[in-house]
């Protein structure tokens, strides 16, 4: 065995192991420290230390090599994803640290399982092995069903977290079924390893098609696509918010990585006709069924959950197309997706630590009460909405641009009248925060950490809407590995 390999493997993880190590010493120091949100203002400080060392490597330029022997996977494609896992991180923490809904005697716990689920999906960002991909996505999942359930006293995050975990095991049995079938046939856990097994000719076509769709099964459950969505409204309902907040982007940004490293490293070329119609019929079902169910919900955090679903069929579009403008519409979209969404979940934070209540109705005259809370919410949902000039627009246009550069302006078209009915909803929590009259006067106020989060959301979602271009170069330097 060849350690000098290991060498530049462990500088490639340097991020992950400076996370990892707070993660575990916070453990070790919880129980002898009544200042449990002091565990969180350190976990930021260490998550923007992994952040620099992260953009230090990348500024100076990344060799695309294979790491551990074949697990992972030095490139800028990982390192733009680990990016928007620590980022994420970040902002849910600050939204955390004011968050009333939280147990007090195991708070410090909680901050350290949301760096645990960092490590997991920045590992899962670089995996270019099946067994790596695996053993990433479960160590994602079941940190992601501890959160969902961590308000133990509360029958609604028990419940949610029992679902998740049920519907989330499987889901991983019937991907690991999908990633066996590989194996078996090609004789390689390696995704590179793999395309040349499959471009050779010699697999049978239909155990393809059917190990995609197992794949699909696995990593469709990840990303909330129709049908594998079933858990999305229940869990971000009866998870903490900012769990909710948190694995509306993390998880879903992580699980985009790594379909996208699998289907154009590992069975992109001719293999792309099996699965590409496959995607386009996910994208359209995920897309409508997401935005016409949100219509209906009369709970903030159920329309957010649906209305995440139909985001994830919009994103699913660039897949679809696999061309150049295509991929760097999915980096797009999944940044501003980022400041847009956590954004709008800081404000429903705020919001429902003061009211009590989730429901919709019970945000009539916020514009009354908090001036700035229900103009910040505005602006997010606007922006939901692809509207100019915010980021929503902007992420919206490529990936629409790219459909019709494609050759699919029907799927454009598809996503367009998605995007209409998708904006009549947004527009009903408008309506009702300025036209619709006060039942109480308070004053709704938040802490300095939610203050933090919401001011640097919705700074990104102004600016990337009226200067896209620095986060369009960065995103098209993202995507070399794959060859586009």
């Amino acid at each position: 065995m060849n350690f000098l390999n290991i060498t530049p493997g462990v500088m490639h993880i340097l991020p992950e192991i400076i996370i990892l190590t707070f993660a575990l010493l916070t453990i070790v120091i919880e129980p002898f420290t009544k200042l449990k949100k002091l565990i969180g203002v350190l976990g930021i400080f260490v998550l923007a230390l992994a952040l620099t060392v992260l953009v230090i490597s990348a500024y100076r330029g990344v060799r695309i090599e294979s790491l551990f022997y074949g697990m992972l996977a030095s490139d800028q494609f990982g390192i733009f994803f680990r990016a928007i896992s620590i980022i994420t991180s970040g902002i849910v923490i600050l939204l955390s640290m004011g968050y009333a809904g939280l147990p007090k005697d195991s708070e410090g716990e909680y901050y350290s399982m949301l760096l645990f689920i960092t490590v997991g999906m920045m590992l899962l960002a670089s995996s270019s092995n099946l067994l790596m991909i695996f053993l990433a996505i479960e160590f994602v999942s079941i940190t992601s069903y501890i959160l969902a359930g961590f308000m133990k006293k509360e029958p609604r995050s028990s419940e949610a977290a029992l679902k998740y975990f049920l519907l989330g095991g499987l889901s991983s049995g019937v991907m690991l079924y999908g990633m066996s079938l590989l194996y078996g046939w090609t004789k390689s856990l390696d995704i590179s390893e793999i395309y040349m097994a499959l471009d050779s000719g010699s697999i049978p076509i239909p155990i393809i098609i059917i190990s995609i769709a197992f794949l699909l099964a696995g990593f469709g459950f990840k990303i909330a696509l129709v049908p594998f969505h079933m858990w999305t409204p229940d869990v971000y309902e009866g998870a903490p918010t900012p769990v909710a907040a948190f694995l509306s982007v993390g998880p879903k940004a992580a699980g985009f990585a790594v379909l996208i490293r699998v289907l154009l490293v590992g069975m992109g070329g001719d293999i792309q006709t099996h699965w590409v119609p496959i995607l386009a019929g996910l994208s359209i079902l995920t897309m409508t069924i997401g935005n016409i169910v949100a219509i209906a919900q009369h709970n903030i955090k159920r329309l957010i959950a649906y209305s995440s679903i139909a985001h994830s069929g919009y994103i699913l579009l660039g897949l679809v197309l696999s061309n150049r403008l295509g991929l760097e519409g999915i980096l797009l979209y999944l940044l501003i997706y980022l400041f847009m969404n956590l954004g709008a979940f800081g404000v429903v934070i705020v919001v429902s630590n003061s009211i009590k209540s989730d429901e919709i109705k019970d945000y009539a005259g916020l514009s009354q009460r908090s001036p700035l809370l229900a103009l910040a919410l505005a602006v997010f949902l606007v922006s939901l909405s692809g509207i100019p000039p915010t980021a929503g627009f902007v992420g919206k246009f490529y990936i629409f641009a790219a459909c019709i550069e494609g050759g699919y302006a029907w799927l454009a078209v598809i996503a367009i009248i998605n995007s209409i009915i998708a904006a009549y909803y947004y527009f009903k929590i408008v309506r009702v925060m300025y036209l619709v009259e006060a039942k109480d006067s308070r004053v709704i106020t938040g802490g300095i950490g939610s203050g933090i989060a919401l001011f640097v959301t919705l700074v990104f979602t102004i600016i990337i809407g009226i200067f896209p271009g620095p986060f369009v170069s960065l995103v098209e330097r993202s995507i070399h590995i794959l060859g586009m």
